[in-house]
This record gives C-alpha cells, sequence and structure tokens, in this order.
C-alpha cells in the first residue's frame, strides 16, 4: 500500500515539474534501509516480511554488535506474536503488519517470517547497498547536518531511478532536499514504532505547490485501504 501510494505521487509530481513520467520507476523491489537502530531495523525486517529484497547499510563495527541483535530479537518478536495471532480474541491491537485476520494462516506467516530473517543483507559499503536500489530509506540519527553529509556522499551513487525517503519525525525535508541531488524524489515518511502492529506511516512533502495534489493522491489511496490509513486523513 505504502508503494503504491509514493508512485502514485510521484507520479503526479514528475508531471507537474517535467511532463514526463520517464524517470520514475513504477514497481520499487530492491529497497535499502540506511541505519539499523530501532526503527531502522523494524523498516528493514517489515520490508523483507512483505517480501522486498532487502538490504540494511550500517557503520563499520555495528554489524555484529548493533544491527544483527536487533535483527535476531524481532525475528522472536514476530514468531511470538503470530503465535498470539492462533488466539484473535486475546490480542487488543491485531498486528495486521503481519496479516489480516481474515487472510491469516501460521505456516505462511511463518515461512515470511524465516525468509526476511534469512534474506536481509547488513552490509557496510555504500557501493554495494546502493548500486540496483529501487528505493532508499534514510533511518539514522535525528541530526541534521549528519544527515545532510549522508545525502551529499551518497548523491553520485545511486540510480537515477531511486527514491530516497527520510524516516525524520522532527525534521523538515526542505532542509535536506537539495543535498540529495534528486529533490523531486524526495520525501519524509516516518513510519510508527512497532510496525509489525502499529502499521501506519505518516508523510510529508515540501513541494507546496503540490499540496492539493498529494492530498489528493492520500485521499484516494486510503478510501480503499485499512481503516487505519483511513484514519489519517
Amino acid at each position: 500500500e505504502l508503494l503504491a501510494l509514493l508512485r502514485d505521487l510521484l507520479l503526479r509530481q514528475s508531471v507537474l515539474t517535467s511532463g514526463n513520467l520517464e524517470n520514475i520507476h513504477i514497481s520499487p523491489s530492491v529497497l535499502c534501509v540506511i541505519g539499523g537502530g530501532v526503527l531502522g531495523s523494524q523498516i528493514a525486517f517489515q520490508s523483507a516480511y512483505c517480501g522486498f529484497n532487502v538490504t540494511i547499510l550500517a557503520q563499520e563495527g555495528e554489524v555484529d554488535t548493533f544491527v544483527k541483535p536487533k535483527l535476531d530479537n524481532l525475528y522472536e518478536v514476530y514468531k511470538s506474536t503470530i503465535k498470539a495471532m492462533c488466539k484473535p480474541k486475546a490480542l487488543t491491537n491485531w498486528p495486521n503488519g503481519i496479516s489480516s485476520i481474515d487472510d491469516f494462516n501460521y505456516d505462511e506467516c511463518l515461512k515470511k517470517i524465516e525468509n526476511a530473517y534469512s534474506t536481509i543483507q547488513v552490509i557496510t559499503d555504500q557501493n554495494e547497498a546502493l548500486k540496483n536500489v529501487d528505493l532508499v530509506i534514510e533511518s539514522i540519527t535525528e541530526n541534521l547536518d549528519v544527515k545532510n553529509n549522508l545525502y551529499r556522499s551518497i548523491a553520485d551513487i545511486l540510480p537515477e531511478k531511486s527514491i530516497i525517503v527520510t524516516n525524520s519525525s522532527t525534521l523538515l525535508p526542505s532542509d535536506m532536499a537539495k543535498s540529495t541531488k534528486r529533490p523531486d524524489k524526495f520525501l519524509a515518511l516516518h513510519f510508527a514504532n512497532s510496525i509489525w502492529k502499529n502499521n501506519t506511516f505518516f508523510l510529508n512533502y515540501f513541494f507546496t505547490r503540490l499540496f492539493n495534489c498529494f492530498i489528493f493522491s492520500i485521499t484516494n489511496h486510503c478510501q480503499n485501504s485499512s481503516p487505519i490509513c483511513r484514519a489519517l486523513i
């Protein structure tokens, strides 16, 4: 659902700014999450659970001591969650990020958990992590200078097709867009903590003239989405 919304928004933006759709990749499938902290690791695991090819770009020295332990913990959390989902009446918050209540199948969910855990790559080389990426989700420390330095360092590495989003919840995308060298493919996308059960996100786009277009996109998308997503509008 999220990728469909991003596609719709960016397609509309491309039409308004350039009049063509050639540089918008329609079906993102290769994701790189930069930063493997609390939310970064959750975003990566949830994306891999949903079938995407996911890489976490981590700093030297953090792979085994910081990132992988978080993925190990999420692996256990997801497994314990689907066990609890076998008794839906005991749950106060159904984990829609794992499965809808109508489509829940324990064995299928377990397979997806195992696949996510075994396929996420955690690497430290920028060129390797970003060589064929469709969507970059930045989730590093909430510091404007650090984020802008990161964007400048990857700007010339990323393929033309790549979309960048920041998981920032407090910084303005307009203060970071220029550093990406692709402001037309950049926005803020903040995920809620415990993403597998609090399956919501918040978008912030900095092109004022696209505000009406954005509202149309998210409204049109959410009308046919989950009650939680519809509540956001």
